[in-house]
């Protein structure tokens, strides 16, 4: 395939709810994470998504073919927002594509942009990954989520190649659902972590087992549980691999914006010669990719922003919001 990673950036609030706050107020703590990112009042997936991609679009005076971006968490039903963002980014004439439906979105969204770039359909697609939960009360507890976003442009020339694997939607599994007009999140915390690991043992099988796994310098997943680390090590993945390209322990579950921003912090510690591993997941689907990294890609230094997030009191947030609610 003839499609590469041109450009890349990362957005992620600055501000951290740590995990005691967390227990202080509902009495257990986040599910094994040590903080999460908290968005401002005034951020959301798309505004998220604009200032991940602002810098990379400014480089090339915004000549792109297409837009697609990746959320479950738009600010608005029913109007797209890609095409949003390509007024926000000054983006003219450009397809504008959402994708969503699942946390898998974004490693599609890479796999389509991708493909009509090596079909010579399009020069240049920015893919766009962002989420931004609006959880009900008690969700927090059980999935820790955080907020933020990643961008990439996908180019028919770059620093690194894509190629992309078979992918696997075999299994049908009902772990994480909403019923349609029902905002209530549902979930079956027993198949959660059984369908992760059966999903990668059978992944890693199809590479030809634990051994051909050695040859990848970074292994950049959809890691949304803190649990999922536990079936890490049983799949053949070195604790090298996978640690320094997480940003779950820092930023908790960020849905489609994880696998963008854990792809950006493999290619911020990459060299030439490097091959990553970029996977999504999803309900026990994978879409996963080969990542040839062919010259050093400019370094955001991402990994000491993400350590580096402001505490917030939740008492004080939560009290700007309900003034707002009740002056709008």
């Amino acid at each position: 395939m003839t499609a590469f990673i041109e450009d890349y950036g990362v957005y992620v609030p600055s501000g951290r709810v740590t995990s005691k706050t967390v227990s202080s107020l509902f009495g257990k703590g986040l599910p094994g994470f040590k903080t999460v990112s908290m968005p401002e009042l005034d951020e959301d997936s798309l505004t998220m998504g604009f200032e991940a991609a602002k810098d990379s679009v400014a480089k090339i005076n915004g000549k792109v073919d297409a837009i697609i971006l990746a959320t479950n968490s738009l600010p608005f039903e029913y109007k797209k927002g890609s095409s949003l963002l390509a007024k926000m980014l000054k983006i003219e004439k450009a397809w504008c594509l959402d994708l969503g439906a699942s946390h898998l979105a974004s490693a599609e969204a890479l796999w389509l942009a991708a493909q009509l770039v090596d079909g010579g359909k399009m020069n240049r697609v920015l893919v766009i990954m962002s989420e931004h939960p609006m959880p009900q009360l008690g969700e927090e507890m059980d999935f820790g989520w955080g907020a933020g976003a990643a961008a990439f442009l996908v180019s028919s020339q770059g620093f690194a190649g894509l190629n992309f694997l078979d992918p696997d939607y075999d299994m049908e599994a009902y772990d994480v659902w909403k019923l349609r007009g029902d905002n209530k999140l549902r979930f079956r915390p027993e198949t959660l972590d059984d369908n992760f690991k059966q999903a990668m043992g059978k992944f890693v099988n199809s590479l030809g087992g634990k051994e051909a796994l050695k040859k990848y310098k970074f292994m950049a997943m959809s890691m949304n549980r803190s649990r999922w680390s536990k079936v890490i090590p049983g799949a053949g993945i070195t604790p090298e691999q996978i640690d320094s390209v997480n940003c779950a322990n820092y930023l908790g579950h960020v849905g489609t914006a994880t696998l963008g921003i854990n792809l950006a912090l493999a290619f911020d510690q990459s060299v030439s010669g490097d091959t990553i591993l970029g996977i999504g997941y999803a309900h026990g689907n994978i879409v996963s990719m080969e990542i040839k990294v062919d010259s050093a890609p400019n370094n955001l230094q991402l990994a000491d922003s993400l350590q580096c997030g402001i505490e917030k009191n939740l008492a004080d947030y939560w009290q700007a919001a309900y003034n707002r609610r009740l002056r709008s």
